[in-house]
């Protein structure tokens, strides 16, 4: 990504990892979710830092859960031509909640846990956009190339197996009893 790049970052073990891997560097420059934990907040979030910094790189990172809550919120984007980029790591799934359940609770099972494998490049792209997915690590660093020099609102579908972050391990630690 651009060295100047602004995050959105949203909920759930997708923006974990990225939390966790990618240095802040510029002051003011991550926004996340507030106090109240309120996930899907990245997409309106990342929204707002474009607007307050017209010309800067804006990366949105959410899981594919998250995205739903605000997803129509791609029409604003595209209508004022806020060039973001959203960042979708698509498991399939409620990833951090099925960690939790499967780790606590000792369960084969989830409940409520899985989602559609839907193509969001697709749905930005119904709202005028651009987007792509992404299947292989190989077409990481093209495909993020293209959307940031694509100048208009750019969706990256990564479809990704759901892996335990370190924030999750963490708050398993704190849950397990016994």
């Amino acid at each position: 990504m651009p060295r100047d790049t602004l995050f959105a970052w949203d909920g759930g073990d997708f923006a974990h990892w990225g939390r966790a891997s990618i240095p802040a560097r510029i002051a003011g420059a991550w926004l996340r979710l507030g106090p109240l934990g309120t996930i899907g907040s990245s997409l309106p979030n990342g929204i707002a830092l474009q607007v307050a910094h017209p010309g800067k790189p804006v990366a949105v990172i959410t899981g594919d859960g998250a995205f739903g809550f605000y997803i129509a919120e791609l029409d604003t984007a595209v209508r004022h031509k806020l060039p973001i980029v959203v960042i979708v790591g698509n498991d399939a799934g409620w990833g951090l909640e099925r960690e939790l359940q499967t780790a606590t609770i000792d369960a084969t099972e989830t409940v409520a846990c899985e989602l559609r494998r839907t193509r969001y490049d697709v749905i930005m792209q119904g709202f005028g956009g651009q987007g792509e997915t992404i299947d292989s690590l190989d077409q990481v660093r093209p495909a993020v190339e293209r959307a940031f020099s694509a100048g208009v609102p750019y969706c990256l579908n990564v479809n990704i197996r759901g892996v335990r972050s370190p924030f999750t391990d963490w708050q398993i630690s704190g849950k397990k009893t016994g």
